[in-house]
């Protein structure tokens, strides 16, 4: 799931539940306690009714309509991305975890221009904490890195007040979002989610393969 990199909460659709009483039957709203002088008899009487009901005929039923479906399946994703979002705020930044040596966090747009100008392979991780396939994305990206120490792997928090400007003028819209860059020059860039790291692999195989070119800007489409 790609994110933006505007605010995230959006409000939460309906269920699609709908339901209605069938004939003959009639409703069953709630009800206040046995007054404290009635007998055994009488609870009885009260729990075996409301059990005969609710068993028989219940209230509410599930339309099967193809639409009333897709609306619940809907709703009830939006629910578990609302609830992991609501997870990973109340946890430890997930992006501040250990990094090896060749996966940098930039801080500022001056160590972004920095890290880039040097002659190996550079592979920027555009990201902001509440996206949720950034964050499926990240342990792959520290595999990756620890696998090609040759290359450097540079962390974008998009939502750093210091870079969130920076990005927004590199016009990037969709998270997870990558940049391959040599010499200064950018090569390669494209938006992905974790079903796309081969896509990353090849891209990193393929560059690093081939010889630093100066002057010349490739740019591959995702």
């Amino acid at each position: 799931m790609q994110q933006s990199l505007g605010p995230v909460g959006q409000p939460l659709g309906s269920l699609g539940l709908s339901g209605r009483p069938r004939k003959g039957v009639r409703d069953v709203g709630p009800r206040l306690p046995p007054p404290a002088t009635a007998s055994v008899s009488d609870f009885a009487t009260h729990d075996s009714t409301r059990t005969s009901l609710a068993g028989e005929r219940p209230n509410l039923v599930l339309s099967g309509h193809p639409d009333a479906v897709r609306r619940r399946q809907e709703a009830s994703k939006r629910l578990r991305d609302a609830k992991i979002q609501g997870e990973l705020a109340s946890r430890e930044a997930w992006f501040e975890g250990p990094l090896p040596d060749n996966f940098l966090r930039v801080r500022t747009p001056e160590d972004f221009m920095e890290a880039i100008a040097g002659d190996n392979l550079v592979i920027a991780d555009f990201f902001v904490p509440w996206c949720l396939a950034c964050r499926r994305f990240h342990p792959a990206l520290i595999k990756l890195a620890s696998n090609n120490p040759e290359c450097t792997f540079m962390a974008v928090n998009g939502a750093d007040h210091a870079l969130h400007e920076f990005v927004a003028n590199l016009g990037i819209e969709k998270l997870p979002y990558f940049q391959f860059y040599r010499c200064g020059e950018i090569l390669s860039q494209f938006a992905a989610n974790l079903s796309k790291i081969g896509q990353l692999r090849a891209e990193i195989d393929f560059y690093k393969a081939r010889a630093p070119e100066r002057g010349r800007c490739v740019i591959s489409q995702p």
